[in-house]
């Protein structure tokens, strides 16, 4: 419309509701780019770390299904997604990719033994698995989403949200690494034990690693002091910014045309006052 009648002006178009507009179509672009990406790089990880197609369908289908279940939980309670808890799914597949790792390591160990009991099916390298990493699985899940929680008690209701789902997001994934992955890897039990009597490099060059950690533990002590207090320095740096036309690249239209009317018309933005009182439509 606006394209019609401009005529040879120039036009400018901002506003509270368009950038709404904007943001939800860049944060549904991003997931879609992101999150098949990250995916994609996490099944390298565990490529390299496993060398078998099941170690990664089954590190990776958990982690999916976890960030199903989360994005399904926020879309059932009638929580929508913003610009915080958009990064949930990629936090999700962080966290929850090591706990399927774990239980996917330990599977591949337990083939490697000797013992017909313990390396002869599928069924019982699992279930050894899962009887040696149930209880660090249970308290890391708790640790991770207890800390998590910690965010629900800031008065900001998006940084709110993002604490709380991420949190489910970490107990889902605790729980699909306890009952889906192991319930996954007794498929193909035998394939998955031919491979794993063969010689693995990676646990030789983690062996080296630690040695060299030994050696030189009192250099490594000191390099951490040094940078942790660095560190502390400039977190006194950090700023606080609300502007939130910055997050667009200077390039965008949105904010070309919302600097544009800034420079023109004195301020394309809008300013907010919240009110609090003691009952619901008190002000009505």
């Amino acid at each position: 419309m606006v394209a019609e009648e401009r005529g040879d002006l120039d036009d400018w178009i901002s506003g509270t509701h368009h950038l709404e507009v904007i943001t939800f179509d860049l944060l549904l672009s991003d997931l879609l780019r992101i999150l098949p990406l990250g995916a994609s790089i996490l099944a390298l990880v565990v490529l390299a770390a496993f060398r078998t197609g099941k170690g990664v369908l089954v590190s990776l289908f958990g982690i999916v299904i976890a960030n199903l279940w989360t994005l399904g939980t926020m879309a059932w309670l009638g929580y929508p997604l913003h610009l915080v808890t958009a990064v949930v799914p990629a936090l999700i597949q962080t966290v929850g990719i090591t706990y399927t790792m774990h239980v996917v390591s330990e599977y591949y160990d337990q083939l490697r033994r000797p013992d017909p009991a313990e390396a002869g099916e599928g069924l019982g390298a699992a279930g050894s698995a899962l009887r040696g990493l149930a209880m660090p699985l249970l308290l890391t899940g708790i640790t991770t989403a207890a800390g998590l929680c910690c965010l629900m008690l800031t008065p900001l209701p998006a940084v709110r949200e993002f604490g709380m789902f991420s949190a489910l997001g970490a107990v889902y994934s605790a729980l699909l690494a306890a009952t889906f992955v192991p319930a996954a890897l007794c498929l193909g039990a035998q394939r998955a034990q031919k491979h794993a009597s063969q010689e693995d490099g990676f646990d030789r060059r983690a062996a080296r690693l630690a040695r060299f950690d030994l050696r030189h533990r009192r250099a490594i002590f000191a390099i951490s002091a040094a940078v942790f207090a660095l560190s502390v320095v400039g977190m006194t740096q950090i700023q606080v910014n609300t502007d939130f036309i910055s997050a667009f690249a200077s390039a965008h239209p949105v904010r070309r045309d919302f600097e544009a009317i800034s420079k023109h018309l004195d301020g394309g933005g809008g300013i907010t006052v919240a009110l609090e009182a003691p009952s619901r439509d008190a002000f009505k």
